[in-house]
């Protein structure tokens, strides 16, 4: 019994050409989504923070640092978004 779960696990499914292939394209889809909210929390700190000439980062104001907050938050809130829909392609193709 064992051997043929393994046999339809490993040569039915995991070895199956569409679904290697779909995971090829989902790793792919992936990795650019996460380099994607990487690059969005890079460019919101560059943003309000952004490095002096002298290599340190501003002083934000009080204001300021409620806006960034915020605007933080708002980024994190659709990053969790895109992490869902990540996750929710992995089952669609069978991880």
């Amino acid at each position: 019994m064992d051997d043929g779960i393994e046999t339809a696990l490993i040569d039915w499914w995991l070895l199956d050409g569409a679904f290697l292939g779909d995971c090829s394209w989902f790793e792919d889809w992936r990795d650019e989504m996460e380099d994607d909210m990487a690059w969005e929390l890079v460019d919101l700190w560059e943003t309000w923070c952004g490095v002096h000439g002298n290599g340190k980062a501003r002083t934000l104001s009080d204001r300021e640092k409620i806006s960034c907050g915020s605007a933080m938050m708002k980024l994190l809130g659709e990053h969790e978004k895109k992490k869902g829909e990540i996750e929710a392609e992995a089952v669609r193709i069978g991880f």
